[in-house]
């Protein structure tokens, strides 16, 4: 993998966030020292499992709320939002602006994502 293809990726992966693009480079830089192949993939698993306690505690907290849990696994799953909750009492455009405010989730090509990507993976694990 070429150096500008690792960097595509890796700034495709983390939006360009700060904190993930930093501790990724951190596992690159460390990986290629090694002589690592399939340097990146490698990398998002290590980088998950450094991150994974904060990743498991966000889901907690915020699936502590009934709606937040629904509309987070249908996010997760990449399920539309209002096709699966379309029959319960839940106030979605509520939950949809709270989870936007708190940094949780952006509006990205005119659909919902999470802005955070590693806990955009995590919490498919969840």
């Amino acid at each position: 993998m070429t150096a500008a293809c690792v960097i595509t990726n890796l700034f495709r992966f983390t939006a360009g966030h700060l904190f993930y693009t930093q501790l990724i480079s951190q596992q690159i830089e460390l990986s290629r020292q090694k002589n690592t192949s399939d340097i990146f993939q490698g990398i998002i698993k290590i980088v998950i499992w450094i991150e994974i306690n904060y990743i498991e505690k966000l889901w907690e907290v915020l699936t502590a709320n009934k709606g937040y849990a629904i509309l987070l696994t249908c996010l997760a799953e990449e399920r539309s939002v209002y096709k699966y909750i379309n029959n319960t009492k839940l106030n979605i455009p509520r939950i949809l602006r709270d989870l936007r405010n708190q940094g949780v989730i952006i509006i990205e090509n005119n659909r919902y994502e999470f802005l955070d990507p590693l806990f955009a993976i995590g919490s498919k694990i969840n």
